[in-house]
């Protein structure tokens, strides 16, 4: 990336390594070095030998190196008194640039708790979370993660929070690809699976669970009980494995299929009154086929007892 800016004639500072996102991952690092020293002073200090251990610094000639250096040294003064956006960066794998910028942005969005409810959230008539994937967008870290193109246009903000609705509330891959790709041919699928799982359940569900962790949220943690606080920290949770409830997401831990986890999930909260995957998996061990049975959509021509071979398979039971 050094020998990129000078063969495009650009001298190396602080302006380009904030600018660039190409950076991001670098001054990531940064930030986590400047949360391992007591002082900024002693970091400069040591600075060299840091970079040092990393093969990028130690391929570059002299004169890179020192380039480098210097525009490092200036960014570690510029970190010096933001020690909660380090610590934000640590915690989020943002850049430290990055999240000011996402800070500030959901801070205009003007959010309350109610809007992280996954009733609210997961809804196509609030708008929250098309909004919110407006702010992802605009970050270099996951912008790259929600690429997602259709055949002919751009994605928007809209078609992309649509997409995701419908993969958390649980409709099938047909479905999603007739509403969101006007097919349900073969290559219409193959596309909205890519989607899915290349880009979805990984782009969104860092964008959202980094989000919640922002002080601009609309929520106060310090003021929730423990079980409010485990409900909003499982919303990125629901994304990934594209289910809206808490039960679906521990029988998704626990390999169930999709098709059938919120059902099934919400037959072993009401056997057992509880919700942890531990527990969840000792009962799917032992729950008889009329429960597998009960599970099946209307719509599915297969039977309990299949998907009960599917999930022993999957999970390695014998």
């Amino acid at each position: 990336m050094v020998d990129e800016l000078e063969n495009l004639g650009q001298e190396l500072g602080m302006e380009l390594i904030i600018r660039y996102p190409e950076w991001s991952a670098f001054l990531q690092y940064i930030a986590h070095l400047y949360r391992q020293y007591d002082n900024v002073s002693e970091l400069i200090s040591r600075l060299e030998m840091e970079l040092n251990r990393t093969y990028g610094y130690r391929v570059l000639n002299q004169r890179k190196k020192e380039i480098l250096k210097n525009a490092v040294k200036q960014y570690v003064r510029k970190l010096s008194g933001k020690d909660h956006i380090v610590n934000l960066a640590d915690q989020t794998g943002f850049s430290p640039e990055s999240i000011e910028k996402t800070m500030y942005l959901i801070q205009n969005l003007g959010l309350k708790q109610s809007d992280w409810y996954s009733s609210k959230l997961f809804n196509n008539e609030t708008g929250t979370l098309r909004k919110l994937i407006g702010v992802m967008l605009s970050v270099p870290e996951v912008k790259k993660s929600l690429e997602v193109s259709i055949p002919g246009e751009t994605i928007t903000y809209s078609t992309l929070s649509h997409l995701i609705i419908d993969w958390v509330s649980g409709k099938e891959f047909t479905e999603i690809a007739r509403e969101i790709w006007g097919s349900d041919d073969p290559t219409a699928i193959s596309n909205c699976v890519k989607a899915i799982y290349q880009k979805v359940v990984n782009g969104a569900t860092w964008g959202l669970a980094a989000f919640l962790n922002m002080p601009t949220s609309g929520i106060d943690f310090s003021q929730l009980t423990e079980d409010e606080i485990r409900r909003l920290k499982n919303i990125p949770a629901m994304v990934y494995y594209g289910v809206n409830t808490e039960e679906g997401i521990v029988m998704r831990i626990n390999n169930v299929p999709r098709s059938i986890a919120n059902k099934l999930g919400k037959l072993y909260k009401i056997e057992t009154g509880d919700i942890s995957p531990k527990s969840a998996y000792q009962w799917l061990k032992n729950i008889s086929s009329s429960v597998w049975n009960e599970s099946v959509p209307s719509n599915k021509d297969i039977s309990g007892d299949d998907y009960k071979r599917i999930w022993e398979k999957l999970s390695g039971v014998r």
